[in-house]
């Protein structure tokens, strides 16, 4: 039996039994094709490709003394001379926040829907590992706010991130606010790991994520073979969480970005 013919009998009986049906498919929700570079950055003569692997993750491939790089031989790189080579250090904190600076602001907020999504290239978090007081942002006209950054990682120590939330809106808003990092603007949620995600009734609390495997089980994990990536941290409000019914409600929240050293008493 074809599919349309199931799918009508399944509604014709929910319709019977007094059940309601919503159909959503998620806007910008699909994952980066397996094989399309991701990312490409440049550590000394190192080029580091960051490859989709069309679920959600990303794999890992360096080359040693890559010609893009600046070295004397290797495999070529689609980009490696551009966002590594000549972007390698500056006054956007690359020297201190891993080997490069993030991309361009052109590559931020790329192919977005503009209906859907609002995502502005000057409007991000880089650098990375940096700790910064509080600043407001407003999700508004029933769109996701997405927020870019380039992921390094400081080699420096062993630390955490996290987003401490504050907001006016009351609890009794009528709305569910969600925070999740991705990949794309407003994209799946990374790696599907849920402590990438959070939802709460009102923006306040704190949002943890670390490059540390051994504390992968308590936050949300942004593995090693991530860096040079450009990501996301993507915030909406729901008037329906389970059916994805995104609010047209305006709502305002700040957030401060903070980075904290890991010792024995840390504890989430």
């Amino acid at each position: 039996m074809g599919s349309i013919t199931m799918k009508s009998l399944l509604l014709s009986a929910m319709l019977l039994l007094g059940i309601s049906y919503s159909e959503y498919t998620p806007a910008q929700n699909q994952y980066t094709p397996a094989g399309e570079i991701v990312s490409s950055t440049c550590t000394g003569t190192t080029l580091k490709l960051r490859i989709a692997n069309g679920v959600g993750g990303l794999t890992k491939e360096d080359t040693d003394n890559s010609v893009e790089c600046g070295g004397t031989g290797g495999l070529p790189g689609p980009g490696g001379g551009d966002t590594g080579g000549d972007n390698g250090g500056g006054d956007n904190g690359g020297g201190d926040n891993g080997g490069g600076n993030p991309p361009p602001p052109g590559d931020y907020c790329e192919n977005i829907n503009p209906a859907l999504i609002d995502c502005d290239p000057a409007v991000n978090l880089d650098p990375w590992v940096a700790s910064t007081g509080e600043k407001p942002y407003w999700i508004r006209n029933g769109r996701i706010l997405s927020l870019p950054f380039t992921f390094y990682i400081d080699q420096s120590t062993d630390y955490y991130q996290y987003f401490q939330f504050t907001s006016p809106e009351s609890q009794n808003k009528g709305v569910i606010f969600k925070a999740w990092f991705s990949l794309t603007p407003g994209g799946v949620l990374l790696d599907n790991d849920p402590k990438c995600e959070w939802l709460t009734r009102q923006a306040r609390g704190s949002q943890y994520l670390s490059p540390l495997a051994s504390l992968a089980s308590q936050v949300c994990y942004t593995d090693p073979a991530y860096e040079g990536a450009v990501m996301y941290y993507n915030f909406a409000i729901y008037d329906n969480i389970d059916t994805g019914a995104i609010s047209s409600k305006t709502y305002q929240f700040d957030a401060a970005r903070r980075a904290k050293t890991v010792n024995n008493t840390t504890n989430f």
